[in-house]
């Protein structure tokens, strides 16, 4: 087991090395919880990495994903917040993932709006149960909504409202429960114009709420200049809040794996250099445990 600790650890520590170089550019990073991940991470260590790299806030992607439930998973969530809450690094919780939503959503005889009241109804139970154990912790900081939108599937008029709908009222009722900021993301493929895509986010996302923009470079969704192109232009026509995301995986041939330091680099650099957003997100902490991301990471802070 403690094998185990220490290769999973072995990258954060490679990655504190660092800090000087990019502190202050990023400071969210997702994180994906999965079943495998249980009795194997070392929260405190990862927290007290995070605080030192300058990453002051966690968003876990979900509480919840399909059948598998990690708030039945006694001191899952406390864990979590208790080490934060040492390092004062935020947490940002995800309710319900549906792992068929990005099939449901394409389907274009479903009625989306009966979908999204089944969504509806998961996510603020789910939402109550998570607040059950985040009201003891001052660092709870907000709620993740996990359906993401992209920029082909609500161009409709009717999907759209359907979206917006649901949004607005899932919004509202979760405030109830906690008066927490709410955070959602979106990614685009090129289906649409940036104006085009950000003029539909702004109609659907509710006011207040918080865009994470994915660059769309590691999903192969695009080219890193044309990503430049929708982040310049987004800054320009998108009239709410919202934070870039770099996607730290690629993939290539089905096998999704860490991206190039290189063209990471130029992503931060990118949005700094031109001042796009405030702050930076990372996606996601479990692509910075490989060793041929890190080591190229480490190369570059010990050149400068």
């Amino acid at each position: 087991m403690k094998k185990k600790v220490f290769i999973l650890l072995l990258p954060l520590l490679f990655f504190t090395a660092c800090q000087r170089k990019y502190s202050g550019d990023v400071d969210y990073l997702f994180y994906q919880p999965l079943l495998k991940d249980q009795n194997k991470i070392e929260w405190r260590e990862i927290c007290s990495t995070m605080h030192s790299f300058g990453i002051g806030t966690l968003i876990l992607q979900w509480s919840r994903y399909d059948v598998v439930d990690f708030m039945k998973y006694k001191g899952w969530l406390d864990e979590i917040l208790k080490e934060a809450k040492a390092q004062n690094i935020k947490v940002i919780i995800g309710l319900y993932g549906d792992n068929k939503y990005f099939k449901n959503i394409e389907n274009k005889s479903l009625n989306l709006s009966t979908y999204f009241k089944t969504l509806y109804n998961i996510n603020l139970q789910q939402a109550k149960n998570v607040y059950s154990v985040a009201k003891s912790f001052p660092n709870f900081s907000g709620w993740y909504f996990t359906e993401e939108v992209e920029d082909l599937n609500f161009k409709d008029k009717t999907r759209e409202k359907a979206l917006k709908v649901y949004w607005r009222k899932l919004s509202k009722e979760i405030k109830k429960v906690a008066n927490k900021p709410i955070y959602i993301s979106g990614f685009y493929g090129q289906n649409s114009s940036p104006k085009e895509y950000a003029t539909m986010l702004n109609r659907v996302i509710p006011k207040g709420v918080h865009l994470l923009l994915q660059s769309g470079i590691g999903a192969k969704l695009i080219k890193l200049d044309d990503s430049k192109s929708y982040m310049q232009k987004f800054t320009q026509s998108y009239k709410g809040q919202f934070t870039p995301i770099v996607e730290l995986f690629t993939i290539n041939k089905k096998e999704i794996r860490a991206m190039e330091f290189s063209l990471i680099k130029k992503q931060i650099e990118f949005f700094r250099n031109n001042k796009i957003g405030k702050d930076i997100a990372f996606f996601s902490l479990r692509y910075l445990f490989t060793d041929k991301l890190l080591k190229a990471y480490k190369k570059e802070c010990n050149s400068k």
